[in-house]
């Protein structure tokens, strides 16, 4: 038996050796399960490849943990390196040790990210190149172009900026047909990158800039926005002079590539103006007095017109303004574009109207109908159903000599419906159906939502039959007002999904197609009428069901619809869906409505989590109103540790927050009159009170 064992024992020796186990691992004469006998004297392969398997994976656990745990040192190593600056030391770790299964270690705490970048900035003599840097990385990470992008910005930092295009250029080389390609779009960092380089060359050469070699830079006439280049200049360490001045040289260049007065760029005005996007209208308009091209009178009208529709009346007079002292002439369109606005004024709506159309008169512009029909919509809000009724009849008859077209009957028509009922205004169509004029898609979208808010469905049925005759096609609107109806009507009793679910789909079955953009619509009609979370939340359910995916656009008007009925956990739910997925493109606005939300539920602990995550984000910085909110909301908490860490991160963003901003100041003096010390960075940039002001203008003249 001993001969047996010892035998049995160097069989299985060898067969460690031949699957590549340690030999030393297999003593002699071990047993493993099975005894050779006299009628067995031959062992298969298998049996003993059978017998090893809980050796062999025992071997394999420590043999890959010491491999992690050599990995786990030498990234320890890398990090110590790359906080005590020896980057050469660095680089050789990175040599050895980077590849598919370091990457993770690598990427952890941006290890990685700020290697390339202190590489690209300092530029050293160490064993590798930046350029074999970063095809090594390319050949692991499927995102790499940000390692790109970050490298590309510091050597434009570090003052070369050729090096920087230079590696543009070879990641446009290497990468133009391949998936990477796909985050030129989505890296702001790397779409912002290879024009910064050429900015800045031109501002070291003293070189003018050229906009044929802009566009085959950018691939477009889309220059990135001011926010977009300063947020990612910031970010890559660029002094404050230095963003400055490449912000000025954008600006340039954005003058000779954008132009405002252009198809394109007019057509992004109306749909946002439709789609009642202020924050982008008010964005797009700056963008057109930044333009070293004079705007024209239809550009002036098109952007009225625009924040009309979003009901800015502040917005709508500033165009204005601008327009007259910029030497053109308003005519009959642009002042019929201001009176229509004077309906937001509210108690100061018809003495606007009536003074405008006095100075319309001085002017030599005489009013046309379109006028009367915006001095018809005022009186109806003003005065009454009688007061707007007899300009009407004054049109009619001829003593107002200007004729009554549609826009004025479609006015009329909505003040009856609104003011009065729906019998005089059917009698109202019967009139002037005489006269040549006839309902419209606007007049019968104006009945179909009246009758629908009385219940009268058979009445609603008609006029879709009756648009059908007369060749009238239903749009978007004529469906968002059942559905706003259905939602809004006095019933307790709200629409089940199936019914939401069946009128859309018939919506679909007449031409109108179920997009993005018809979604956006609805959702805007449901804002608009104040409809109930439960109509937010079914058109969103239908649309996910549609395959249509978030936007930017629908998920703020779900995040603000749950926000205004006191639902900030459910709005905070879509819009981590949302910017997980990159969606918000400004989410400031969206933070502060969230922390505004806590904050009046008094879950501050929570509003503060949701600052946390807002510091953290790279898509947002901090804004004027976040630091009002929390002030004050840590000011009535008492709570010195917070404010002493909202003091703290102020002084961090100072140069990202307009501190002299009245509000904000006040705030502050609020914070230090409740004994906290304000930082000296921040204090400097304070505005002075008006007691203070006072109290300086007083020294003045006394000097004087």
């Amino acid at each position: 038996m001993l001969r047996s064992g010892l035998r049995f024992g160097r069989l299985a020796r060898i067969q460690a050796f031949r699957l590549g186990l340690p030999v030393a691992s297999v003593p002699i004469g071990v047993d493993f399960g099975f005894r050779m006998n006299s009628t067995s004297s031959v062992t298969t392969k298998s049996q003993v490849s059978e017998s090893l398997k809980p050796l062999r994976s025992r071997s394999n656990h420590n043999e890959n943990s010491q491999i992690r745990q050599k990995i786990s040192n030498k990234i320890s190593e890398f990090k110590n390196h790359l906080e005590s600056k020896d980057l050469v030391a660095a680089a050789s770790i990175f040599v050895g040790f980077f590849n598919e299964e370091s990457t993770r270690q690598f990427t952890n705490n941006d290890l990685l990210q700020r290697f390339v970048r202190d590489i690209a900035y300092t530029q050293p003599e160490s064993v590798i190149s930046l350029l074999d840097i970063l095809e090594k990385i390319d050949k692991v990470e499927k995102r790499s172009s940000r390692y790109w992008s970050d490298a590309i910005l510091q050597s434009v930092r570090a003052g070369t900026p050729q090096v920087g295009f230079d590696l543009w250029v070879r990641f446009l080389e290497q990468h133009a047909l391949s998936e990477k390609m796909e985050t030129f779009q989505t890296n702001q960092g790397f779409f912002v990158a290879p024009l910064i380089t050429y900015l800045e060359t031109c501002i070291a050469e003293g070189s003018t800039l050229d906009a044929d070699i802009a566009r085959q830079i950018l691939r477009t006439d889309n220059v990135p926005r001011i926010p977009v280049i300063r947020d990612v200049l910031s970010k890559a360490g660029f002094s404050d002079s230095k963003i400055e001045g490449l912000v000025k040289q954008t600006n340039k260049l954005r003058s000779m590539l954008v132009d405002c007065n252009g198809e394109h760029f007019l057509e992004e005005v109306k749909l946002s103006g439709d789609r009642g996007l202020v924050i982008k209208l008010r964005g797009l308009y700056e963008e057109a007095k930044a333009s070293d091209k004079s705007l024209t009178e239809r550009t002036y009208l098109i952007f009225m017109n625009a924040f009309s529709a979003c009901g800015r009346h502040r917005e709508t007079f500033e165009v204005w303004n601008d327009l007259t002292s910029s030497g053109v002439v308003p005519s009959v369109e642009l002042w019929n574009a201001l009176l229509k606005v004077t309906r937001y004024r509210d108690s100061k709506s018809l003495e606007l109207i009536e003074g405008l159309l006095a100075k319309m008169s001085e002017s030599g512009i005489k009013p046309n109908s379109n006028s009367y029909a915006a001095l018809i919509d005022v009186l109806f809000i003003s005065k009454g159903k009688k007061q707007a009724l007899r300009v009407f009849e004054d049109m009619r008859n001829g003593t107002i000599k200007s004729p009554i077209n549609q826009v004025v009957f479609n006015t009329t028509l909505r003040g009856v419906l609104d003011y009065g009922t729906i019998e005089e205004a059917e009698t109202l169509i019967n009139e002037e159906e005489e006269s040549g004029l006839v309902p419209d898609l606007e007049t019968c979208n104006l009945f179909i939502s009246k009758y629908m808010n009385a219940g009268k469905l058979e009445a609603v049925e008609n006029w879709f039959v009756f648009m059908k005759e007369i060749g009238i096609k239903p749009n978007v609107s004529s469906y968002a007002n059942i559905i706003v109806s259905l939602y809004n009507s006095t019933k307790k009793e709200l629409p089940s999904k199936q019914d939401l679910s069946e009128l859309i789909q018939e919506m679909s079955s007449k031409g109108i197609s179920l997009n993005r953009d018809t979604f956006i619509r609805l959702f805007k009609k449901l804002s608009d009428a104040k409809s109930p979370i439960e109509s937010f939340r079914g058109v969103y359910e239908i649309m996910a069901k549609n395959n249509i995916s978030l936007n930017d656009i629908t998920a703020s008007f779900i995040i603000e619809a749950e926000m205004a009925r006191g639902n900030p956990d459910n709005a905070l739910a879509v819009f981590d869906i949302a910017n997980r997925k990159k969606l918000i493109r400004k989410p400031i606005y969206i933070y502060n409505q969230l922390i505004r939300g806590f904050i009046n539920q008094q879950r501050f602990d929570k509003a503060l989590r949701i600052y946390e995550n807002l510091k953290d984000s790279k898509a947002a910085y901090p804004s004027n109103e976040t630091y009002i909110l929390l002030l004050k909301e840590a000011l009535v908490a008492r709570n010195p540790d917070t404010m002493f860490d909202l003091l703290f991160d102020m002084s961090l963003f100072k140069n990202k927050i307009e501190i002299r901003q009245f509000e904000l100041s006040n705030t502050l003096r609020d914070v230090e009159k409740a004994g906290y010390k304000i930082p000296e960075g921040i204090k400097s940039k304070m505005r002075k009170s008006k007691s203070e002001e006072s109290i300086k203008s007083e020294e003045s003249i006394k000097s004087e």
